[in-house]
């Protein structure tokens, strides 16, 4: 796979308004001095969703998967643009909690005939990982489709921002998806990002230095 210009998405993220703002946040009795990452906050701008999802696409290129997971909902709008450049299918995995409108809706959106495709050339696409609930999720979906724990394992996590060295980012994964974690590739680190932020303009000295002590 290509390396990403980090610069260059990281500058384009946060381009976008609203998608790293400093401010004092309590989330899970944990305080953070900007709040959380809102990619959805790209949609209003389909320049930057374009652009970014052309970076990402060429990541992929080299090696380019046979198919992305993107859970739902706010990956959705920057993987759909991946995967038609890259002229890939995009299957949809719904929330855990998602009740759906008839009991046997599906969660994930994987036709019988797709399921022994799925392996070392798929991906699961997400904006960020911090706590690794969206992959555990992801996973026991899978299972519940049909899909054997060996090509479970095989699909490559992807990430846009790695927020994994977080405070109890590690706690929620169970010790059986731990090594699955570990292989993730992420474009940024939230450091970085914050880093970004700073030479940007975006956030403050102290903001800055205050994120960077939650690594300590």
């Amino acid at each position: 796979m290509m390396a990403i210009n980090k610069n260059a998405l990281a500058n384009a993220l946060l381009s976008a308004e609203g998608f790293l703002v400093e401010e004092d946040t309590i989330i899970d009795g944990i305080y953070y001095p900007c709040k959380p990452l809102y990619i959805e906050f790209l949609n209003l701008y389909p320049n930057l969703l374009y652009n970014i999802s052309m970076e990402i696409a060429s990541f992929f290129k080299k090696n380019k998967p046979n198919m992305i997971f993107a859970m739902e909902s706010a990956i959705l709008p920057l993987a759909t643009l991946v995967t038609h450049e890259l002229n890939i299918p995009l299957i949809i995995v719904r929330k855990p909690n998602y009740s759906g409108h008839e009991g046997n809706e599906p969660k994930v959106y994987l036709p019988d005939r797709m399921i022994k495709d799925v392996g070392n050339q798929s991906v699961f696409f997400d904006d960020a990982i911090w706590s690794g609930r969206s992959i555990m999720g992801f996973i026991n979906i899978l299972k519940m489709s049909g899909v054997s724990e060996e090509n479970i394992q095989n699909i490559v996590p992807v990430f846009i921002i790695d927020f994994m060295r977080f405070p109890g980012g590690n706690k929620v994964i169970c010790e059986t998806y731990k090594e699955y974690v570990s292989q993730r590739i992420c474009f940024l680190t939230y450091s970085e990002l914050i880093k970004y932020a700073y030479d940007k303009g975006v956030i403050s000295l102290n903001a800055y230095e205050k994120s960077l002590d939650l690594f300590k």
